[in-house]
């Protein structure tokens, strides 16, 4: 297993790591061509990003224990629905963000109960991380295409390796959005733009300008207990 800012990629328990975040502002800028991969899905199949060019991509990543992500998930996929026609809707599986939630976490989420410790325990093979994957696809019956990142995280951590980041591609294959932290409003307001750019763009008679913003948000979490 390979490290990951000094910790295991596939840590046993969240080490809170703060390095991911500073990484993230300095890669792939708006307006850069977006790193490419190929990734398997859960039915056996394969997405390429590049061949998806031709409408806007809105990338997630997560996992079933990362609580914020599972908050999300309803509202991403009510945007996956209604979209779908316009924009294609992908979800890269990670690490687990938080290996160590016990079955009260999973219960929580709508499982049935389990008498596991951990029922969601840091990824120790491949065929673990689908099973994980699987779980969550039918739990919320997404809509959206999950993938499954290899063991180590190499897609993960080619676009920095947050918790629960997402990235708006363009119709191009061009950074259009990205975002540390996966909250549906914001991210809808930048995916509405790109389809509006995108239409512009085919519009003959008119000429797009390219601008950039850039900006902060702010979401609120419980305070950590102190011991």
């Amino acid at each position: 297993m390979s490290l990951f800012h000094d910790h295991e990629y596939n840590f046993d328990a969240s080490p809170y790591l703060t390095e991911p975040f500073w990484d993230f502002r300095n890669m792939m800028r708006a307006g850069e061509v977006a790193e490419d991969f190929t990734l398997p899905t859960l039915d056996g199949g394969s997405v390429t990003l590049s061949d998806l060019r031709g409408k806007p991509v809105l990338i997630e990543f997560g996992s079933i224990t990362w609580p914020p992500c599972q908050a999300e998930f309803p509202l991403m996929d009510a945007m996956a629905k209604e979209l779908a026609d316009e924009a294609h809707f992908l979800f890269v599986y990670t690490r687990e963000a938080h290996p160590e939630k016990g079955p009260d976490y999973a219960m929580g989420l709508g499982l049935p109960p389990t008498e596991e410790e951990h029922p969601f325990p840091a990824l120790k093979n491949i065929e673990q991380k689908f099973e994980h994957a699987r779980i969550m696809r039918e739990l919320h019956e997404t809509p959206r295409t999950i993938l499954v990142d290899d063991l180590e995280g190499k897609i993960h951590r080619g676009y920095s390796g947050c918790s629960n980041m997402s990235w708006i591609i363009d119709h191009t294959g061009r950074v259009h959005l990205k975002a540390n932290w996966t909250v549906a409003p914001d991210l809808r307001n930048s995916l509405d733009a790109a389809i509006r750019i995108r239409d512009l763009k085919r519009d003959k008679h008119s000429e797009a300008v390219q601008y950039f913003t850039e900006g902060t948000g702010y979401n609120r979490v419980m305070k950590r207990a102190r011991t």
